[in-house]
């Protein structure tokens, strides 16, 4: 509607953009869906360890209870989860606009 902001309209045609690419992407099969990504939730376990190294000690208690909450809520229920394909960084800044400011 014309009078909502132009952040929320904007934000929910990207939000509609993300909805059709992940739509596209479904059922898609590449090799690199297989590779070891950081940003991996499956990977929060290790990254965390490996970020241990370079955290402030104030925020050593908030990472290790971060790791505890994935592996008591997330790591038990991943096998009944579906993967596939994303774009997991559509924003204002990666994604073409017209005049209009519209996707």
């Amino acid at each position: 509607p014309e009078s909502e902001p132009k952040s929320i309209v904007l934000g929910e045609e990207i939000g509609r953009l993300a909805g059709r690419v992940a739509g596209a992407l479904q059922g898609m099969d590449h090799p690199a869906m297989k590779w070891t990504w950081d940003w991996d939730l499956r990977q929060a376990t290790r990254v965390a360890g490996d970020l241990r190294t370079y955290l402030p000690s104030s925020r050593l208690t908030l990472c290790d209870a971060a790791v505890r909450y994935l592996a008591q809520h997330f790591y038990p229920v991943l096998p009944q989860l579906r993967e596939g394909m994303i774009h997991g960084d559509l924003n204002d800044t990666n994604l073409l606009f017209n005049a209009e400011r519209q996707v």
